[in-house]
Parts: C-alpha cells; structure tokens; sequence
C-alpha cells in the first residue's frame, strides 16, 4: 500500500460497486443483487477512513478540522452541483405538483440528512422510489453522519491505549450488527436508513484495516478468490426481498473486507487495478449522484419502462455526466478547499450547502417552473396528494370514523340497526366515507391497519403485519356483526387465504362481500392526468396502468363466489367496457388522488354501484 494508503485495486472495487448499482437501478439484468453496491461502498469507506485516522493518530499528526476539511472538499461540491443541476431541471421538467413535492428531499440533500428524511416520512402514501430525484442521497447522509462522529470515537479510544481503537471498532460492528437483526423485521425503514444498522458495514471495513498485513502466499490468494467469487454471485443471485440492510448485506460486506484486508497484490488485486476499472472507479463517486436523477427524470417524462438500448444509453449518458463533473466540479473544487485553511474550507462548505437547501426550498415552496403549463393542467393536480379528511389517521390508528372527524370506538355495536364490519388496508380506509353516506340505516364497524390485508391464516391474521394488526382483525371477526366488507390492495399470493377467510365468515353466519382490487396507475393519476392533457395524447395513462390489476380481479370474482361470498368489481366501476377506464368523475376530477387510492368524488361514484351489504 501507498504512503496514503491509496491502491489501486480499491479504485477497481469501486467500480464494481457502482456499475453494480448503476446496472441495477437501470434495470439491466443480471445484476438482482445490485443494490448490495452501497453496502460494498460503506466498507470501503469504513476501510479507508479508520485507516487514515490510525496512521495520523500513530504518527502524532492527527487534526480533526482537517480531517473534516478532506471529507469536506471530497464530497461536497459534487453533492451541491447535483443538488443545482436537478432543482433547475425539474423547474423545466416536472409538473408543478412534482416540483413541490421535491422540496423536503432536495433540502435534506443539500444538508446530508436525506437519510434522516425518508425514514421519517410515512413509506404506504410517499410517492414511490421511481419519482423521487434525490432518494440516493440517503446513503451519503449516513457516510456523513459517520464521518462526524467515528473521528471522536476513535480519537476517545485511542486514549485507552493500543488496544482501545480495535475493541471500540468491533464492539461498534458487533453492537451495530445486533441491532440491524433486532430492528429490521419490525422496523425496515429504520434498519434500512439509519446510521447505528448501517454502522456494522463501515466498522467492518475498520476491522479490516486494523488487522495485521497477511503474507503472500496460496491460503491468501484462495481467500481473495473466494471472496471474490462470493461478492460476484452476491451481486448476481440476492434479490432485494427486504428492505433491511441485514442479512442480505453480510456476505457481500464479509467479502468485501477480505479482499481489502488481503487483496492488494494478489490476483483479484490485480484484476481490480486493471485501467478501464480504475477510470470508473476514479469517478465513481460523480456517477452514483448522477445516475439516479437522469433515469427519474426520463422515466417520470418520456417512458417509464424503455426498452434495454435506452437503458443503456442512460448508463453511458451518465456515465459521461460523471466525467464532466469530476473534471469540472469534483476535483478542481477539491484541489481549491483543501489549500484553503480548515476554518476557511468548512465554512465555505456549510455557506454553500445552507444557500443550496435554501434556494431549492424556495423553488418548491412556489412551485417556480419555467415553462406554461395550460390551466386545464394545473386544475387536474389540484387533487394529487389530498387525502379524504380523516382516511389517514383512520387508515393508521383503525379507531378514527368520518362522520365527525371525532375519535369513536371502531368495534362497537349499536343495537336495533344492522352492523356491517369493515375490514382492511388503506384501500378499505377510502371507502369509508362514501359507505357511510350510502347506507345511512348501516352502522359499520371499522378494523384497518397499514399495508395488512383482512386475512385469517391458522387463525391469524396474515403474515408480514405487526402484532396489533394481527390482533385487531382476529378480534373484529369474533364480534357478532351481522355483515362484513373485505377490502385491500389484494396480491395473487393471498387467493387462498382469502378463500379460507370468507368460508370461515360464513360458517359463524356473517354475510361477506369483497371489494376487489382497484385501478391503478404508475406513479401517479393527477400528474399522469395532467402530462395526458399537455401532450394531448390519451395513450399517455393508458400505457402506464397496472395491467396485472385486472387479471386479479378476474380471477378473485369465481374464487369469492365459490367461497359463499358477493363480489363487487371496483375495477369494473371504473373501467365498464373493460378496455377504456374512465379517467374523471361526473365532476371533473381524477378518480385517484395518487397510485390507486380514491378521491372523495371517486370514491362515491364508485360505491354508488356496490350492492348492499
């Protein structure tokens, strides 16, 4: 290893993480376990940063200012010509909703807490991953956030003696570790954006460079290999199943620190250093903060599912972003903040990131855009986003009804009328306003709980829900109502449980109706509404609806019927002919106020046609 501690091969390992990344995102195959990249890049960070801190610390010339001033001229300015580049493009691109929509993402980018806000924001009504120009910067809030506090640490450490900086990096990867196991079943978003589940990818890189240097010879080059073998078929074989950074993470980090820890001079080194890798690997940094905004911004605007060729081209375009960017922003800036004095450089930085945060918050918050969009457009997002009153916390808490916007007891029965239970996810929670002014006589009765299908399996509800939604349904099903509506964001997985479920309903002398899946679009019906209008073409929201809906929906309605129950087709209320679906209601509006979920007119056009329960 270099005086620095540069190598080579580790230029080569970055780039085997971002074409990993970069491939994956883009959606060219092999690569399903592509999105591992970002664990390899936080063990190489972990690997690279404690080595650096150490050899100051054994040399007597460690700084914490300039070690922040290194960290920040290397990734703040790239950061912040993104952040600009994106918020301009979107004042050209995106619909004026879209643009607002932006806003807390792109300050939390400029200030490297994205990680901080997505996990913050609530994932079941967030716009989804493909619209959202500025989700890969979660992973440089957590690099961030460590390179802030780990210094401290092991500066802290380091005051116990030798030992204490290598005790402290393992209790940091062990701790850490048991947390990512502990929290990611019952807290994905956390365990997948949060710096202490995060932490064991970096300190294992630490571990990796504390370890004493390995001989060459053939036991290193057959660890190397199979390190090597390992972090491939990783990349290749997981799938992104779970959110949670663990275990899907561990093999890919393990091997990722074995080849750090061992690969410099051996024949996976030696691969790794090859120069076309290294030139990708140099810039490799620039081509991760550019690549996620170009393939958003071309699905969002020109065609969200193109053919391989534009896939590519994409990559390559980016690819070429990368290298403008390093050679314009990237390394001259960095040349420039490093001459600078500490104070100077760290100031700057912070100077330059506040007036970035501020300047896209004041885009989104007036929706700033510089071209016309028609009013007719306009009007048509005025629905994106505008829950009906009361269907959020409803939908969260499962003991909020519409009438009143008052807190009621959902499972109450009221004497002398007809109680009607209904059961399920958010898309039961929409109907429960439209329900209520249909069926005045009808009290119904309200078990709902996020992202939970009413389903009995074995006597529980199904899996994947926290206890409380397990209990909840499971209780509602043994209260004497004299009717059931089931509804949610049915998936083909749950027909034979579902089945189960009706035929239980009906054995303990309820009547079930099911409503079946409703139409959806992707990513949104307002904006998809609004870019139909502007391009004057109508095929534009046709071609993004989710054509697996309507196969459900045929294969539900024989299956609920043969169980004991009523169907209704929600899918066939809003598409009659079963090719054209209708877009507005009798009043103008979209029937959707995103991906699927009704608006309040949508909602009572549709349950206008529902048979009685």
């Amino acid at each position: 290893m270099a005086e620095n501690g540069f190598r080579a091969d580790i230029e080569g390992l970055r780039a085997v993480a971002v074409l990993a990344v970069v491939l994956f995102h883009a959606g060219v195959p092999p690569l399903a376990g592509g999105f591992l990249g970002v664990d390899v890049f936080f063990v190489i960070s972990g690997y690279l940063i404690t080595g650096a801190v150490v050899r100051d610390l054994d040399a007597g010339r460690f700084s914490l200012a300039a070690f922040y001033q290194r960290r920040v001229a290397r990734i703040v300015p790239a950061l912040l010509a993104m952040v600009l580049a994106v918020v301009v493009a979107a004042m050209v691109l995106l619909l004026p909703s879209e643009i607002a929509a932006q806003r807390g993402a792109a300050v939390s980018a400029a200030l490297f807490v994205s990680n901080l806000f997505f996990w913050r924001r609530d994932p079941y009504f967030a716009p989804p991953a493909e619209t959202q120009p500025f989700l890969h910067s979660w992973s440089l809030g957590v690099e961030e956030q460590f390179y802030l506090l780990y210094p401290l640490a092991l500066v802290g450490a380091r005051a116990f003696g030798g030992r204490g900086v290598p005790l402290l990096v393992l209790g940091l990867a062990l701790g850490s570790l048991a947390a990512a196991a502990l929290a990611g079943p019952a807290h994905p978003q956390a365990a997948f954006y949060l710096l202490p589940t995060r932490l064991w990818e970096l300190a294992l890189g630490g571990l990796a460079t504390l370890l004493p240097p390995t001989a060459r010879g053939p036991l290193r080059e057959l660890l190397c290999a199979g390190a090597g073998a390992a972090l491939l078929l990783a990349l290749i074989l997981v799938t992104p199943a779970v959110a949670s950074p663990f275990p899907a993470a561990l093999a890919p980090c393990a091997a990722t620190a074995i080849l750090l820890a061992g690969g410099d001079g051996s024949g996976i080194g030696r691969l790794l250093a090859m120069p076309p890798l290294r030139a990708i690997g140099r810039v490799s940094y620039s081509f991760y903060l550019w690549h996620w905004p170009l393939l958003v911004f071309w699905k969002t605007c020109v065609a969200f599912d193109p053919p391989a060729t534009i896939r590519l081209a994409l990559v390559a375009a980016a690819l070429a972003l990368a290298a403008l960017s390093y050679w314009a922003v990237e390394r001259p800036l960095r040349h420039r903040l490093r001459r600078a004095t500490p104070r100077r450089a760290i100031a700057g930085a912070a100077a330059a990131a506040l007036a970035v945060a501020l300047l896209a918050a004041a885009v989104a918050t007036a929706r700033l855009h510089l071209r016309s969009w028609p009013p007719a457009v306009v009007r048509l997002l005025e629905t994106r986003g505008q829950h009906i009153p009361g269907v959020a916390t409803l939908h969260r808490a499962g003991c909020r009804a519409d009438r009143d916007e008052k807190n009621v007891s959902c499972l109450d029965r009221r004497p002398g009328t007809r109680n009607v239970l209904i059961a399920g996810d958010s898309h039961a929670a929409h109907l429960v306003p439209a329900l209520i002014a249909r069926f005045p006589d009808i009290h119904f009765l309200i078990a709902m709980h996020v992202g939970c299908r009413p389903l009995l399996r074995g006597g529980a509800s199904q899996g994947g829900c926290p206890p409380e939604a397990v209990a909840g349904p499971t209780r509602a099903f043994q209260i004497p109502a004299d009717g059931v509506i089931l509804a949610g964001r049915w998936q083909e997985e749950d027909l034979p449980a579902l089945d189960a479920t009706i035929r239980a309903l009906r054995r303990a002398g309820r009547t079930v109706t099911v409503v079946g899946p409703v139409v959806e679009y992707f990513p949104s019906t307002p904006e998809l509404l609004a870019r139909a209008a502007a391009l004057g073409d109508r095929g534009w929201i046709d071609r993004r609806r989710v054509v697996e809906r309507e196969r459900l929906d045929r294969a539900m309605a024989p299956l609920v019927r043969a169980a004991g129950g009523t169907y209704f087709s929600a899918y066939q209320a809003e598409c009659p002919s079963g090719r054209r679906c209708r877009l507005l209601t009798r009043t103008g509006r979209p029937f959707h106020f995103d991906y699927g979920h009704y608006t309040r007119d949508g909602a009572a056009e549709v349950v206008a046609t529902m048979p009685r329960p």
